[in-house]
Order: C-alpha cells, then structure tokens, then sequence
C-alpha cells in the first residue's frame, strides 16, 4: 500500500477510497494531524484505537462536514447552533447528546459524543469524497506530542506508520477547543484556539472551566479526548516555569544544570542572559507572538527530542487568549505521576 499521498485529485480520490474500505488515514486538519477512520464503522474505528494504543474509555472526535451531517450524529441545541454559526468550520469541538447511528466505541460507551467541523481544505474535500463522517484523533501513539507535519507520522509509528497526506505544517498548531453542551451548564474541557472570552461573547455567560483529571476514573470516561493532566508528552523530561524571568533565574544556576539541556522559549536569544555552549536553545517565535508559538510548539518539542537532551526547559506565556491553551498543554506534557 502507499505510504505517502500528496493533495491532487487523484491522489485524494485514492486516500477517500481507502477510507470508504474501512483503513485509516492520517489526514492534515488545521490543527494538527489527524488519524482519520469512517466514524460509522466500528470496525475501522477499532484500528484506530489499536494503531495509537489508546485506552477504549477515551473517546473521539467525529469530524463532519457541516450542520447537516453534524445532525446524523449528535443533537445540537441553541447554544451549539449559535457557537457553529460563529465558529465552523474551525477549531471547536461541541460535546453534544449523540444519535443512535453513532457506533458505542466511537463514544466509549457514553450517550454524548464530540463533533467539530473542520476548516482544513483537504480534510474538508477528503470528507466530501467520502460523503461520510470521519473520526480523527490526532495521529500519534495515545500521550505522546501531537504531530503537526506530515513527517511527524512516520517519527511516531516508524516504517510501518499509518498511510499519510502530505498537506504542509498545520495552520494552527494546538488541538480544538473543546465545548460540553451535554447539560445545562456550558463547561469548556480543553481550552484551545478558540479562547473563553469568544465563547462567552456568543453565549452572552461565562463557561465553566473544570480541572484536568489527575488519573484515569476506570467507572467513568472523559467526555472527550486531552482531558488528562498527563497529555502531549515528550520523551525527554519538560520543566516548565511561570514566566522567562523565572526560567533566567533558573539558567543562573548553570553548574546544576545537566549539560546538552534543552531551552525552548518564546523571547528573542538576546533576552536570555545566560545562555551557555552546553545549552541548546530554540525559539518558538523571535517576535513572542502567541499564533506563532502555538503553531511551532510541537514541531520543537519534537525536535528537542531528537537530540535526547537529559531536560527539556520552557516558560509559560500570560493566561490570556490562546496563550491558555498553550499553557495548557505545556502542563501536561511536563505533568510528573
């Protein structure tokens, strides 16, 4: 089988083929990879969850073209239509009372289910090939750092890694928000591009913002997917800090920290005062702009890895907008059982 498919129409055609014959599919979204299945068949669902080694009490997001496919598997309320006339296609998901078609495993057995409409052209033109929804979690082993290049499947699941579309870096870089409308009360469960103050402006209220669950609750699934502490995981140790000053406050401590540690951060070199020949240092953005650091933030701590370093070093950015949602992540790739 191929391994590598660019963005033609004959090329697309043949990946919404191998779909619509129950294979899975690593597809670009705008916001990361996904690993795409037909979400109605419970048989390619399984493959999904086999390829990523994902716990069967984690569910998955369904990835519909617009409203009118959104309705043959979840129930939208007013406030789903009016977050999906303001946000789809885009980076929010909605947890919203599911359908009976919806395959049990897709849910992990809950009678909610996650759904978002993508913005991404491919993904988008692959789902009106299909003519069908597709579930697409991101396409990595489950806790580890989400890929956000085509190059980043084949790091992850080696020579035997999953059929994959090449369309280019991902726009956005992070995951979705994520929405539960399941109850009366509006909760966000994964803070994401699409930031608090967007939502509350179309709500007219404040959602609640629960904490990240610790440890795995065996009686009862998640919601939705990245609800865990521990998430986005690389394979080297991160220690994250509250601010750069903090970090160079740390870097004063040089003679304590292990040589070839790698910092990662978001101020320009030149404001890191103590950088060292035993440090590797990388930006995720000269200019500190958060969309620029939310799209590189991945791809550089995939990139710390390849190097082995014994630490991975990097501040948090100001809980405001989607620097939340990259704080978020940071957390939980740096969280410590």
């Amino acid at each position: 089988m191929q391994k590598h498919y660019g963005v033609s129409p004959e090329e697309l055609s043949n990946v919404a083929g191998l779909l619509q014959s129950g294979q899975i599919v690593a597809l670009p979204t705008e916001t990361v990879y996904g690993l795409a299945c037909l979400a109605l068949n419970k048989f390619a669902v399984a493959k999904v969850f086999k390829a990523k080694q994902r716990p069967a009490d984690d569910p998955l997001i369904i990835h519909v073209s617009d409203l009118t496919e959104a309705k043959l598997v979840c129930r939208p309320d007013r406030r789903a239509m009016s977050l999906i006339e303001a946000f789809w296609p885009g980076p929010l998901t909605l947890v919203l009372p599911k359908t009976r078609i919806v395959p049990a495993i897709v849910t992990s057995g809950l009678s909610t289910v996650a759904v978002r409409s993508p913005a991404h052209p491919v993904f988008r033109e692959v789902l009106n090939l299909v003519s069908a929804p597709l579930a697409a979690p991101s396409a990595n082993p489950f806790g580890k750092v989400s890929p956000t290049r085509a190059e980043h499947i084949k790091q992850s699941f080696g020579d035997g890694h999953p059929p994959v579309v090449d369309g280019g870096p991902t726009k956005i870089g992070i995951e979705s928000t994520v929405v539960d409308l399941s109850s009366s009360r509006t909760r966000i469960l994964r803070p994401g591009p699409i930031d608090t103050e967007a939502i509350s402006a179309i709500l007219g209220e404040e959602p609640e913002m629960p904490e990240p669950k610790a440890s795995r609750n065996k009686a009862k699934a998640p919601l939705s997917p990245g609800l865990l502490a521990k998430h986005y995981q690389p394979e080297s140790p991160l220690q994250v800090f509250s601010s750069t000053e903090e970090l160079m406050a740390f870097l004063k401590m040089e003679p304590s920290i292990p040589a070839a540690t790698c910092v990662i951060t978001h101020s320009p070199l030149k404001e890191i005062r103590f950088p060292s020949k035993s440090l590797k240092f990388m930006h995720l953005s000269e200019s500190g702009d958060p969309k620029e650091i939310a799209q590189n933030l991945f791809a550089r701590l995939r990139e710390a890895d390849t190097h082995s370093p014994p630490l991975i070093l990097c501040p948090l950015l100001p809980e405001t907008g989607i620097g939340s949602a990259i704080n978020d992540r940071l957390r939980k790739a740096s969280f410590k059982d």
